[in-house]
């Protein structure tokens, strides 16, 4: 379990620094690399979190900038969600082999 935690915590920092790097290099080569490694690290709350922040405040509202802050914020908590499921289906998978196998 903590490894998984461990996991979680680096693809998201990967994800998160990767967006860092995007914003300071928007124009260059770098930036398109990292904007696309930002998109697979935060799988799939990328995917949704933007969505679920426009769908949840009018378009005006906010900043561009807060916006983009809030949008990540949901796609961490997005991926914390998805990967808590996962872990819990996978542990009660390998907990019910291991029942098993010793019976």
């Amino acid at each position: 379990m903590k490894m998984m935690v461990r996991w979680f915590l680096l693809v998201q920092l990967l994800g998160l620094a990767a967006i860092a790097v995007y914003f300071g290099f928007r124009q260059s080569f770098a930036g398109l690399v990292a904007a696309r490694v930002a998109v697979v690290a935060l799988l799939p709350g990328s995917l949704f979190g933007g969505r679920l922040i426009e769908w949840l405040i009018r378009p005006g509202e906010l900043s561009r900038e807060a916006t983009q802050l809030m949008s990540i914020g949901a796609a961490v908590g997005i991926n914390a969600v998805t990967w808590v499921i996962v872990i819990s289906v996978l542990s009660a998978r390998s907990r019910k082999a291991a029942n098993i196998g010793a019976a």
